[in-house]
């Protein structure tokens, strides 16, 4: 078989190759890496990001790959619910966070359509349809026997868990995402959605599904224990993972308030790799003083929380470079965004038309700036 289906035979230790799986698990890290590779500049904190999209691309392969595909499939509930979970609320979330997110200015096309298939008027009616067919004992016992079905099935899940997370955690601008507020009230709805399946599960003694009565008993769990175990699963794990998420969303919001709060501190930061790195490029130093020296001037008023810290990216060439990025991270709108980096790209721009053509190649190949915005989604 190309996908995991449902079979009245026992389950065997044997492995099975499912390469339906391996193409579409290729196609996601493919598509994440060629996302990367588009959006070199966008963000900071690469190597979090990348453990993050691992992690989400693992945890996909792994839920639905041999053993655990072929369990779902139509011997053990219990795994069925497990995988649901893992790809709901661990695989998607995981994977979305690990992507670049996109510069905050004009929407494209592409961007307008994920805006508006993530609504929350369309993301949530979409999740809880989503749930609920693919838990209906005549959709199931239809659906589970056939590797389209069951390939259908597993990418309608895939489908509504990236439409729900995109305006949580998807690689947007944060003025596109919910604010902390709504977003923790969003994430209440799978809080009690995943309790309805979970509920009849739990306290229904004969099987509900005849596609998975019909395999014999697998690890010698019977298929009552076996559909009481993922009731469990959907109704507390699920809550579980629910519960982690809206904490994260709690203390991440904590923080950003507290930050917005803060007193303005345009000190450079103290880094001796980006110092040597600065010093190795004349004129890199002295340009680098021009721009701090204007960022007084530059800054919005009625700002607060603004601070420098230095961030750095490799320039593959002839010779790779290892480029020093002055970030100023502050708490702004896109639209003053977009007016605050038009005034430091002329402060720039004057402080390297001063430096002779040589080291004005040189400090451009060494150094570059950005700003970085935070606070946008605290309501």
């Amino acid at each position: 078989m190309w996908w995991p289906a449902a079979g009245e035979a026992a389950f065997e230790g044997r492995w099975v190759a499912f390469p339906g799986v391996w193409l579409l698990v290729a196609g996601v890290g493919v598509g994440g890496f060629l996302w990367q590779r588009g959006r070199g500049d966008a963000a900071t904190g690469m190597r979090h990001r990348r453990l993050l999209a691992l992690a989400g691309w693992l945890t996909l392969w792994v839920a639905l790959d041999w053993p655990v595909g072929a369990l779902a499939a139509g011997h053990l509930l219990t795994v069925r619910a497990t995988q649901y979970l893992v790809l709901t609320f661990v695989s998607v979330p995981s994977f979305l966070l690990g992507l670049r997110a996109t510069r905050a200015t004009a929407p494209s096309p592409a961007s307008r359509t994920a805006g508006a298939l993530s609504h929350p008027a369309v993301a949530l009616p979409l999740f809880a349809i989503t749930l609920a067919l693919t838990h209906f004992p005549r959709v199931v016992d239809a659906v589970t026997p056939h590797a389209p079905g069951v390939l259908a099935v597993d990418l309608a899940w895939l489908a509504a868990a990236t439409v729900f997370w995109w305006r949580i955690v998807g690689p947007e601008p944060d003025a596109r995402r919910l604010p902390y507020l709504g977003a923790m009230v969003y994430l209440v709805v799978p809080f009690l959605l995943t309790k309805a399946p979970g509920l009849v599960f739990a306290f229904r003694d004969d099987p509900l599904y005849a596609s998975f009565a019909m395999s014999p008993p697998t690890f010698g769990l019977g298929h009552g224990v076996d559909q009481q175990i993922a009731g469990f699963l959907l109704w507390f794990v699920g809550s579980v993972m629910v519960v982690t998420a809206l904490g994260v969303l709690f203390f991440r919001w904590q923080a950003e308030d507290r930050r917005m709060g803060t007193s303005d501190s345009l000190a450079l930061p103290v880094d001796p790799r980006a110092l040597a790195l600065l010093f190795a490029a004349p004129g890199a130093w002295s340009t680098l003083e021009a721009v701090v020296a204007g960022l007084a001037e530059a800054l919005p008023g009625g700002t607060h929380g603004a601070e420098l810290a230095f961030a750095y990216r490799e320039r593959p060439g002839e010779d790779t470079v290892t480029q020093v990025i002055l970030e100023l991270r502050i708490a702004l709108d896109a639209e003053r965004e977009r007016a605050l980096e038009r005034r430091i790209d002329r402060l720039v721009s004057e402080s390297l038309g001063r430096l002779p053509p040589a080291e004005r190649v040189a400090v451009t190949s060494r150094f570059a700036f950005r700003v970085v915005t935070y606070g946008t989604r605290v309501s």
